[in-house]
């Protein structure tokens, strides 16, 4: 278990702050991170859909916005 179930959901708040933040300054640093951005956004909104909050998103449009905040070039300086 990663979060203690009482603070599980105010550490992953602050967490996907950061992850909003560094997809709006377009700074996914490499390419694992960029894959986990997909994953984890697919899932939140995966279950959004599934218990009826949206009825559907635009998956090719969520994999544009997180590819847009990766930047290859960021992996090879390193």
């Amino acid at each position: 278990m990663i979060n203690m179930s009482h603070c599980r959901f105010q550490n992953t708040e602050l967490a996907i702050e950061e992850c909003l933040d560094a997809m709006a300054a377009k700074d996914i640093e490499n390419e694992r991170e960029r894959n986990a951005a997909r994953r984890l956004f697919t899932k939140v909104l995966d279950f959004c859909r599934n218990e009826g909050i949206i009825s559907d998103y635009d998956n090719v449009h969520l994999r544009k916005v997180v590819d847009y905040s990766y930047i290859k070039e960021q992996e090879e300086i390193e």
